[in-house]
């Protein structure tokens, strides 16, 4: 469902109609800030719609604090023992935000252009979700 060329994929009482809207909210969300794929899918395991909590190992919690960023476990690693830093890990070219999670205005809603051109991203995601 789209309003004034937005797209938003929850209701107004925040229900999603299916799962694969739960999914494209996170992949589209996660690749707007240039978030990593292994990343981008261990958040979406990890994450509850429901009671709105992200269950996970907590060094992907603490290596990610105060950024919005929630890296997979081999990246978390990666980070504790110094061989790369989260900003490595973010894809520049992918990413469309200029600002911080969650000093984004526009982290709410996604315009479709933007829907649009990750698409093929988000169906690479969705088939290394399903074969998981």
């Amino acid at each position: 469902m789209s309003t004034d060329n937005k797209i938003f994929l929850a209701d107004k009482e925040g229900k999603f109609q299916d799962e694969l809207d739960k999914f494209e909210y996170i992949c589209l969300n996660g690749a707007y800030y240039g978030y990593p794929g292994c990343c981008i899918l261990h958040y979406y395991h990890n994450f509850s719609f429901e009671t709105k909590e992200l269950k996970c190992e907590q060094k992907c919690i603490d290596v990610g604090k105060d950024t919005g960023f929630v890296p997979c476990p081999c990246h978390a690693d990666d980070i504790l023992n110094k061989e790369c830093e989260i900003e490595d890990l973010i894809d520049y070219k992918l990413r469309k935000s200029h600002y911080d999670f969650p000093d984004d205005p526009d982290n709410d809603t996604l315009s479709i252009h933007f829907a649009n051109k990750y698409r093929k991203f988000i169906n690479k995601l969705y088939k290394l979700y399903l074969s998981s």
